[in-house]
């Protein structure tokens, strides 16, 4: 059987162009199968990027909280000093106090009869504490 050469050529030509077509689309296939393989790369980029976001935001908490911890050691340090140097404060103002007394005799004639209930007693009703 013998085809004419029209038809022959006419096959040719389309086998040609199946060939060229199937290179294209194995060319199409190996570009659509790289973006989706650069696609899937940048997914676990970004995954992984979000996921050291997320260690850092903890170690940032983690900080917060160590820092906040120190602040709160350094403002008990601080109100136990305040209150160490105002009991000095008063230790210091009873001291002065003791001695002014002393300095200028105060409470000199009046100590025996504060301090003594039955000489207050005695010396209201006009007896002496060594007359009982």
């Amino acid at each position: 059987m013998r085809l004419p050469s029209g038809i022959v050529g006419q096959l040719l030509a389309e086998n040609k162009d199946a060939v060229q077509r199937r290179a294209q689309l194995v060319r199409h296939v190996g570009e659509e199968f790289r973006l989706v393989l650069r696609r899937e790369r940048q997914l676990r980029r970004l995954f992984f990027e979000r996921a050291a976001g997320l260690l850092d935001f903890l170690v940032l908490a983690f900080d917060f909280d160590v820092a906040l911890g120190e602040l709160l050691r350094l403002l008990l340090e601080l109100l136990v000093g305040l209150l160490q140097l105002a009991l000095l404060r008063l230790q210091f103002a009873g001291e002065l106090l003791r001695l002014l007394e002393q300095a200028f005799g105060l409470h000199r004639g009046l100590d025996r009869v504060e301090h003594d209930a039955d000489a207050g007693r005695s010396a209201a009703r006009g007896t002496s504490s060594a007359t009982r």
